[in-house]
C-alpha cells in the first residue's frame, strides 16, 4: 500500500464503542489508549491478563468472554484485532470491512485497513507519527517531536547497556507520571507493569516493546515476587532496557527494594525512579492535605493489608488511635472494619472524620466521607473496592468543604450543548457503579421517529446491564427515597420543558407563574436533602443568544435560573464543549 495515498485523522471516540478483540498484553495497551481517548471500551476474547479481568471486574470495561462473532462488532465505531491468530484477526477485519467499520489489525499493517500512529503528548500537543509501518522509526521521531515540543534534546540511548528502571508510575493519573519515567519507557526494550500502574501510557511505547503483565490482583492469578525479580535479571542480562513500572512510589508497600537487591546481586545496572504516592495524592485529589497548619504536625502511612489481630501484623493500633496526627490506609478495604473497631476500642473518638478515595486521580474517582463511628457502614453502602485510600484525621473533615470530592451523598451537575458529551461525561462519572437508576425526563419516541428511537437505543445499550431506567417527571419523589442507588438524571431542561408545559406557562398567566415556581422550588428543596448519590444534566443556557418569543425567552430565563440554584447545592459541577468535559466546581 503507498502511504501517499493515506488519509490521516483523528477520531473522537468519547463516549463511542470501541472493540477490542483479544485478551492478550496487546489489547491491555489498546485498551489502555481507548481509555484514555474516554471510549467506551468492549473486549471479546476467551481468556484475559490478570489486568484485564481486573478492570472488567471493576466495571471499566466491558467483556464478553467467548470466541469472537461478527455480532460482537454490532454498534462499534472502531475495532481492534489484537490475537495471536492470524486467522481470527482476519475474520474481525472482514467483519470490520462489511459493517464499513474501521478495524486496526495489529498483526499486519499491509493487511490493515487502519492503523495507529506512534503517539506522544506534551504541553497540550499531540503528536502522531507514521513511517511506512515501521513502528521503532515512527517512535524515534515521535520521540523527537516530543522533546522538540519541550525545548530540549535527549542524548541517544540506542547504544546503552542492558538494564533495569523500577519507575513508580503514580496514583493513576498518566500526568502525573515524572518526566525521567517518561524517559525510561520510550527507550525501553521490556515493560513489566502491575495492576494499579497507569495503563494509558502503554499505548504510546513502540509495538516492538514487550509488555509483560505481573498483575499483581488480590487473589487472582499473578506473577510471583521472585519470578518477576528473575523476569527483571533475565532480560537486562540479555542486553535488554527493562522498565518495571509500578503504581505510586515503588519504594511505599511497592517491594521495590527486594527487586533492587535481585539486580544487584546479579550485577545487573539499576536505577530507581520515584513516583507521586497515592497515599498523598489521591488525598489531595479529594481536596485533604495529609497535613495542615493548625490542624496537624504529622502523617503515619500504614499497610491495612492484614486486620489487627492477626500474627503477621506489625502495627500499635492502640499507639495510632492516641498520636494526634493523620493516619492514611493503603489496601485496607477488606479490613477497614476490623482496623476502625480496633481504633475505637483504643479510644479514638467516634467523631473523628474519615474519608475513603476510590480510584484517586482517575476519570473514575470516587469519595466517601463520614465519622469514624459511621465510616463502615458508609462505605459498605457506596460499595467501595480496591485500589482505595482510607484518611482518618481532622484534615479528612476538608473532604466535605473543598467541593473536590463525591461523597456517597453526592450532587453532581453536568452542563452542556447539543451534542456536546454532556449524558456521555454524566455517564463515565457512575462508571463502575453496579446499579444505577437512570431517569428519562423526555418524552419517548414518537412511533414514525426512527432515527430518535435507534438514538435512545444506543443509549440504552451502553449502559451497563445492572442500570434501570425510569420514565418519569416527579423527580422529588426519586430524590426523597433513601437506601436506594444512585440516580442519573437526564435532563433537568426536559423536565422544564414539561413542567411549562403542564403548568400553561408558554404565555403571561400570574396563577401559571406561581404553579412553575413552586415545582421548581421542591425539585431544588428535594435536590438539597436528598441522601442519595445524584447526577443530573442540563443544557447550558448561557450562550447570550436572546430568543425572538416570549415563550423561547421565558425558557432560557427559567433554565438559568434552574441551573444556577441547582448548581448552588452541587459538590461538583462539569461544563462540555465539543466533547471535552471541564470540571468547574
Amino acid at each position: 500500500m503507498d502511504d501517499e495515498l493515506l488519509y490521516p485523522v483523528s477520531l473522537r471516540i468519547r463516549g463511542r464503542l470501541a472493540v477490542v478483540v483479544g485478551g492478550g498484553t496487546v489489547a491491555m495497551r489498546k485498551v489502555g489508549g481507548l481509555r484514555a481517548a474516554g471510549a467506551d471500551v468492549r473486549v471479546v476474547a476467551p481468556d484475559l491478563t490478570p489486568a484485564l479481568a481486573d478492570l472488567a471486574d471493576r466495571g471499566v470495561i466491558t467483556v464478553a468472554r467467548k470466541a469472537f462473532e461478527p455480532v460482537d462488532l454490532d454498534g462499534a465505531w472502531f475495532a481492534f484485532a489484537c490475537t495471536d491468530r492470524p486467522e481470527v484477526n482476519a475474520t474481525v477485519a472482514a467483519a470490520a470491512e462489511d459493517r464499513r467499520l474501521w478495524c486496526v489489525r495489529a498483526d499486519d499493517g499491509v493487511a490493515s485497513a487502519a492503523w495507529t500512529p506512534a503517539v506522544g503528548r506534551a504541553d497540550g500537543v499531540t503528536v502522531a507519527v507514521n513511517a511506512q509501518r515501521e513502528p521503532r522509526r515512527s517512535a524515534a521521531l515521535r520521540d523527537r517531536f516530543v522533546e522538540l515540543v519541550h525545548e530540549s534534546v535527549s542524548e541517544s540511548r540506542d547504544n546503552e547497556p542492558g538494564g533495569v528502571a523500577i519507575v513508580g508510575g503514580g496514583p493513576g493519573d498518566p500526568g502525573l507520571l515524572t518526566v525521567r519515567g517518561k524517559e525510561l519507557l520510550r527507550a525501553a526494550d521490556v515493560v513489566i507493569t502491575d495492576r494499579l500502574a497507569p495503563h494509558d501510557v502503554l499505548d504510546e511505547l513502540p509495538s516492538g516493546v514487550e509488555v509483560i503483565d505481573a498483575a499483581k490482583v488480590p487473589r487472582a492469578a499473578g506473577m510471583r515476587q521472585e519470578r518477576i525479580n528473575e523476569a527483571l535479571v533475565e532480560h537486562a542480562r540479555a542486553g535488554r532496557r527493562v522498565v518495571r513500572l509500578k503504581g505510586g512510589d515503588p519504594f511505599v508497600f511497592g517491594r521495590g527494594l527486594e527487586e533492587v537487591i535481585a539486580c544487584a546481586n546479579a550485577d545487573v545496572p539499576v536505577e530507581v525512579v520515584p513516583g507521586v504516592t497515592s497515599a498523598v495524592a489521591a488525598a489531595a485529589s479529594a481536596g485533604v492535605p495529609v497535613t495542615h497548619r493548625g490542624v496537624t504536625q504529622g502523617f503515619t502511612v500504614v499497610s491495612g493489608h492484614v486486620p489487627p489481630d492477626d500474627p503477621r501484623s506489625q502495627v500499635d493500633w492502640a499507639a495510632l488511635a492516641k498520636c494526634g496526627t493523620t493516619l492514611v490506609l493503603l489496601m485496607a478495604v477488606e479490613n477497614l472494619a476490623a482496623i476502625v473497631d480496633s481504633l475505637r476500642a483504643a479510644g479514638m473518638p467516634a467523631d473523628t472524620p474519615a474519608a475513603c478515595v476510590v480510584e484517586g486521580c482517575t476519570p473514575r474517582q470516587r469519595v466517601v466521607t463520614a465519622p469514624l463511628g459511621e465510616f463502615v457502614a458508609a462505605a459498605d453502602a457506596a460499595e467501595i473496592a480496591n485500589p482505595a485510600v482510607v484518611v482518618i484525621g481532622d484534615v479528612a473533615g476538608f473532604a466535605s468543604t473543598t467541593g473536590q470530592e463525591r461523597t456517597s451523598a453526592d450532587r453532581v451537575l453536568v452542563l452542556g450543548g447539543a451534542r456536546s458529551g454532556k449524558s456521555a461525561t454524566a455517564e463515565r462519572l457512575l462508571a463502575g457503579r453496579e446499579q444505577v437508576a437512570y431517569v428519562a425526563t423526555g418524552p419517548a419516541p414518537a412511533p414514525d421517529d426512527a432515527e430518535w428511537a435507534e438514538r435512545v437505543r444506543l443509549h440504552q445499550e451502553r449502559r451497563p446491564s445492572g442500570w434501570t431506567t425510569v420514565e418519569t417527571l416527579d423527580l422529588v419523589s426519586l430524590l426523597d427515597a433513601v437506601d436506594e442507588p444512585p440516580l442519573l438524571v437526564d435532563g433537568l431542561a426536559t423536565w422544564l420543558t414539561a413542567v411549562l408545559d403542564e403548568c400553561g406557562a408558554w404565555r403571561r398567566d400570574p396563577d401559571a407563574d406561581r404553579a412553575v415556581e413552586e415545582r421548581v422550588d421542591a425539585l431544588v428543596a428535594a435536590w438539597r436533602k436528598t441522601t442519595r448519590h445524584v447526577v443530573a444534566v442540563s443544557d447550558e443556557a448561557g450562550s447570550g443568544v436572546v430568543p425572538g418569543t416570549y415563550a423561547g425567552r421565558r425558557f432560557r430565563d427559567e433554565l438559568g435560573r434552574l441551573n444556577a440554584r441547582i448548581a448552588a447545592e452541587c459538590q461538583q459541577v462539569w461544563l462540555c464543549t465539543a466533547g471535552v468535559p471541564r470540571r468547574l466546581r
